[in-house]
């Protein structure tokens, strides 16, 4: 009788322990479950509760308006279309117009985030420009008589709220199909609009074009870019019509192979790269080649500002590529250009006075390695970074070059 006891009383334990234990799992899925289905669910009961017409204006804005936001939809069309014809009527009116300013957010931006992004970063760079552009000589930018144009784009899964992290590997995709389509449509026309205004003041009032893209901004800016210059004559009369361009990448979320020395990127870019390179000095073999076109020409200029602490384009990006077309690499924004020269930004936010080189020839491409101001990829808002952006598209001789080779193509001149 002991014995059957004991037995009895195992297994009535033993099924306890068994009901106990499948009971826990059964609640764990189902918690688990509930929890992804809010995730998913409740976002999608948010409606659109700000736009881009909440902005009424920058905080460093006096009474004369420099700043204005255009938002674009998901297929890259615009979503206030008079938004975009706010922005022509002021380019065709204003007749002392020197410099317009573009900039571009990037990933993981609701339009909340994004004019909160823009209020801080694009105050601070306008309030460098302002107290430095004082005296200068020859200045490449001015904040007098100048548009600055903040674009907005559905960078987000849902409209109100930022992607949850463990969501982002799954929309990346999604992100990057939407960052194409507004390459190949509304940023297009808003290239084409300017352009159409600068072409008809190229001999009296020159316009300065200023082209300034983070993380997914970046990548849109430069397949904008390469679409214009695949164009043949159209990309020649784009380039010439500006008094100078200025494309700065920061932290982009581009793929080298983009942006290549073989590629149509560096080839076709610069209104004064075209072969023969070099055209000799003299009949002697010891005359210094020298530049076979005129390098005053105004042309492109383009700064990728990196940084090894770059977490983002340095491991996810080669991850997120594997959804797409992109190489599983290292992104510029993180390892810079393979082929391009380097300057390293100082703890303060300030580039080298002099840079040495040896044996390139695009000086029209820098690497501005800003690892000592840049901890993340999201940390760009800040005095140092809005100083660093304003010396790199102002200064009309920005640091010494010497080369151990004269091929210079573009770029400050020694």
């Amino acid at each position: 009788m002991a014995l059957l006891r004991t037995l009895v009383t195992n297994v009535l334990s033993s099924s306890r322990q068994f009901h106990h234990g499948h009971t826990l799992r059964i609640i764990t899925i189902c918690v688990t479950v509930t929890c992804i289905i809010g995730l998913i669910a409740w976002p999608l009961l948010v409606n659109r509760t700000y736009t881009s017409r909440d902005l009424t204006s920058l905080s460093c804005e006096g009474r004369d308006r420099f700043f204005l936001p255009i938002e674009f939809n998901d297929v890259g069309g615009f979503l206030y279309q008079d938004q975009q014809t706010e922005f022509e009527q002021r380019l065709r009116a204003d007749k002392s117009l020197k410099d317009v300013y573009i900039f571009l957010h990037g990933w993981d931006k609701t339009a909340h985030t994004a004019e909160r992004d823009y209020q801080d970063f694009i105050c601070r760079f306008y309030i460098s420009g302002k107290r430095s552009q004082s005296g200068a000589v020859k200045p490449r930018a001015e904040m007098d008589n100048a548009i600055m144009v903040g674009l907005f784009w559905p960078s987000t899964i849902f409209p109100s709220i930022s992607d949850p992290d463990l969501l982002k590997p799954f929309s990346y995709p999604v992100i990057r199909h939407r960052a194409d389509h507004l390459e190949q449509e509304g940023m297009q026309a808003i290239l084409r609009t300017i352009y159409e205004v600068a072409i008809t003041r190229k001999q009296d009032a020159p316009i300065r074009l200023h082209l300034i893209g983070h993380s997914f901004g970046g990548r849109i800016l430069v397949k904008a870019l390469l679409r214009i210059a695949a164009t043949g004559e159209s990309k020649q009369k784009f380039f010439e019509s500006f008094d100078g361009i200025n494309l700065v990448l920061l932290l982009p979320a581009v793929s080298p192979r983009d942006v290549t020395s073989n590629n149509v990127l560096v080839r076709q870019f610069t209104v004064v790269l075209k072969e023969p390179l070099f055209s000799t000095g003299g009949n002697s073999a010891n005359d210094e080649p020298r530049p076979a076109l005129d390098l005053s020409l105004p042309g492109l200029q383009i700064y990728v500002v990196h940084s090894s602490n770059d977490w983002a384009n340095r491991f996810l990006f080669p991850l997120g590529a594997l959804y797409g077309a992109d190489p599983a690499v290292c992104s510029i924004g993180a390892c810079g250009l393979p082929f391009a020269p380097r300057v390293e930004v100082d703890e303060g936010g300030a580039l080298p006075n002099e840079a040495t080189i040896e044996n390139t020839r695009y000086l029209n491409v820098w690497n501005i390695d800003a690892s000592k101001i840049l901890s993340s990829h999201t940390d760009i808002y800040k005095g140092r970074v809005a100083n660093l952006l304003w010396q790199l598209v102002s200064k009309h001789d920005r640091w010494k070059v010497t080369t151990t080779k004269p091929s210079i193509i573009g770029g400050p001149r020694q």
